[in-house]
């Protein structure tokens, strides 16, 4: 969310209304990720009981015909 935007309840009407929706669905479990960069978020994402349970390691190949 743009900076002038934070703070005015936008994110969290936002979330309230997918996490009613996702529930609605009787899902066990919801996953979100946060780019790095991005870790301010996370007290956001943690009043809405989010909590840190993975760190993803990337290796980028130089090699680009293949996948790694």
């Amino acid at each position: 969310m743009e900076e002038n935007h934070r703070g005015c309840g936008i994110g969290r009407r936002l979330m309230d209304k997918a996490l009613s929706q996702l529930h609605e669905y009787n899902l066990k479990n919801i996953t979100l990720s946060v780019v790095i960069g991005n870790e301010n978020v996370l007290p956001f994402y943690e009043k809405f009981g989010f909590y840190p349970r993975l760190t993803e390691l990337w290796l980028k190949s130089t090699d680009t015909s293949k996948t790694i």
